[in-house]
């Protein structure tokens, strides 16, 4: 990953006994459990996390016809 605006966009090659292997230069990196960009912006680790939670809330639905407050609650978290 290449941080910063400024930084030079280098190729970097990877040398494993007589075989050169480049490396790939990604944008995103999932580190920690938190994703960061190139940028060092979290805009895409906060929509993942959305996308995350609305995904646990629509199996959450699906699973039941009738859920009260407490019951979705403790399903939820």
């Amino acid at each position: 990953m290449h941080i910063g605006l400024k930084n030079p966009k280098n190729d970097y090659v990877m040398v494993r006994n007589v075989e050169e292997i480049e490396l790939e230069s990604i944008i995103l990196e999932k580190d920690l459990g938190v994703n960061v960009d190139n940028k060092l912006k979290f805009d895409r680790h906060t929509e993942i996390q959305v996308n995350k939670a609305n995904k646990m809330l629509g199996m959450i639905r699906r699973a039941y016809t009738y859920l009260d407050t407490d019951s979705m609650n403790t399903l939820y978290k």
